[in-house]
């Protein structure tokens, strides 16, 4: 199909799916993961247990710290000017602050239930 002169012209193949490094390592390691699972279970089961102990003592401390400052400066921003920056050129937002409350606590909920049923 033409495009108009206005139109930057659509990339094909594998560049319409973004960068074909990035697609290609990652569906590489997903693959990559999916057979070493088939192939021996226990083996990545006993590598992610290790991997996620070697990290929460190695790094636990770390980013705890790095929570607790996110959320003094998230609190600081919130009382400061930046507060009522707008991002965009819309006068309203696009979803109640409800829906959108909605949208971060369900994301929240669903990483929690991620990393404790990990652990």
């Amino acid at each position: 199909m033409p495009h108009s002169p206005n139109e930057p012209p659509q990339p094909g193949g594998l560049r319409a799916l973004g960068d074909p490094v990035v697609l290609i390592l990652s569906v590489g390691f997903i693959v990559a993961f999916l057979l070493m699972s088939l192939f021996d279970i226990d083996l990545v089961a006993d590598s992610i247990s290790s991997g996620f102990a070697w990290t929460a003592l190695t790094l636990g401390t770390y980013f705890q710290l790095l929570l607790i400052a996110t959320f003094f400066i998230a609190i600081g921003l919130a009382l400061t000017p930046a507060a009522k920056a707008k991002i965009g050129n819309l006068d309203t937002p696009e979803m109640s602050t409800f829906k959108w409350l909605s949208i971060i606590l369900c994301t929240l909920l669903a990483g929690g239930g991620v990393f404790f049923c990990c652990g």
